[in-house]
């Protein structure tokens, strides 16, 4: 799927990409406070940063005690 900015193009029917923008402008807002991350934990922040975007409307408390409730640790 490619959406075609140069030529005004910004959606093709169902497909958009608010979605990824909305996400990548949430993640460098959170990862800028860094100051840069190493490429060994990069991928660690991003993930963090997916599962609060998806949950940013969510108490995080509530949302990780039904995880744990769900898949203890021990």
């Amino acid at each position: 799927l490619r959406v075609h900015h140069g030529a005004d193009e910004f959606a093709r029917g169902a497909q958009h990409i608010n979605g990824i923008e909305s996400f990548w402008g949430y993640a460098k807002n959170r990862l800028v406070k860094f100051n840069g991350v190493s490429k060994q934990t990069f991928y660690l922040h991003l993930k963090k940063t997916e599962f609060r975007f998806n949950h940013r409307h969510d108490d995080l408390y509530k949302v990780l005690l039904k995880i744990l409730r769900n898949r203890p640790l021990g």
